[in-house]
């Protein structure tokens, strides 16, 4: 059975230990032999925890474990602040890809609605130039075309005060 260094690197902790089955310490071991780098490695593990094993146990202070997991349970709760906080600003550029885009809409739309209108625009002029005689004035009053054009346009610019 052959062995990657990563995967020995994972079981070393295990075979020092001695958790692992027959088979599996022998191709860690056979492993061993030939890697240089991993034996290496696993023999800096056991004199590591053989200097660790020199020193006495330690009493752990009354009330430890409760400052530790108070603490932790602080330090969660600012990191879940965070995370929400950071999954807002993650939304920032699509936020401003979407408005840029339902802008650039609107002034494509305003662009294109422009040029259809002038099109129809000369479309129902030319229609009505072709189709429409042109309108000829009468009046029972006696005025002339001129005369009322002159007249309305003093109403519109002067006030009507002046008579034509």
């Amino acid at each position: 059975m052959e062995w990657e260094c990563t995967r020995v690197r994972k079981k070393l902790g295990a075979l020092r230990d001695g958790e692992v089955g027959p088979q599996v310490s022998a191709g860690l071991e056979d492993h061993l032999r030939g890697c240089e780098r991993c034996r290496s490695e696993f023999e800096t593990m056991k004199r590591l925890w053989g200097l660790l094993g020199a020193y006495p146990e330690q009493e752990v202070p009354s009330g430890f474990s409760q400052r530790v997991v108070a603490r932790a349970e602080a330090l969660s709760e600012k990191r879940r602040f965070a995370a929400w906080w950071s999954w807002r600003w993650q939304l920032a550029p699509l936020s401003w890809a979407t408005a840029v885009v339902f802008f650039g809409g609107l002034l494509m739309g305003g662009i294109l609605f422009e040029a259809w209108s002038a099109r129809m625009n000369k479309r129902l002029a030319s229609y009505f130039a072709s189709t429409h005689q042109p309108y000829e004035f009468e009046s029972s009053y006696g005025l002339t075309e001129q005369s009322f054009v002159d007249g309305y346009w003093n109403v519109l610019t002067v006030g009507g005060d002046e008579e034509t």
